[in-house]
């Protein structure tokens, strides 16, 4: 994690969506950001819907000499959840690398290399997943008609 009192801000752009964040590290372990998503497949097109939220993490184990550090973070804990998850992921620092893993839930755990692992776990969810993606649908900030 930065330095207290370090800001960051960046877009950034995965069709169909586009991000903008301004981030800042409050704390030796808190940081908290907020973020704007807009689904748009094109940058010259007007979006079709905006996802405000605000992220943070937090460090559970600070890193050392042969240890990650280890932090917990929520994508979305507070705003629209329909960017919303939750992550645990390690960090080690080697010189000017950094070197990171973790597992997520949510929205991250699309970038989760378990991914491909069974799910039968989440059988019972599916229905609740495909409800809550259609109830965002539905909720979504429409920019224009």
């Amino acid at each position: 994690m930065d330095q207290p009192g370090t800001v960051r801000a960046g877009i950034s752009t995965l069709d169909p969506y586009m991000h903008a964040h301004v981030a800042i590290q409050i704390a030796e372990p808190l940081y908290i950001g907020i973020r704007q998503t807009a689904e748009v497949s094109d940058l010259n097109d007007d979006a079709l819907r905006l996802y405000p939220g605000v992220d943070m993490k937090l460090r559970l184990l600070e890193e050392g000499p042969y240890h990650p550090e280890l932090s917990l973070g929520w994508l979305g804990a507070v705003g629209h959840k329909r960017m919303a998850g939750e992550y645990l992921a390690a960090s080690k620092r080697f010189d000017n690398w950094d070197i990171s893993g973790g597992i997520g839930l949510g929205k991250a755990e699309d970038f989760t290399p378990l991914r491909f692992l069974p799910q039968e776990h989440l059988k019972d969810q599916k229905p609740c997943m495909e409800q809550r993606h259609q109830k965002d649908q539905a909720v979504g900030y429409h920019i224009h008609d």
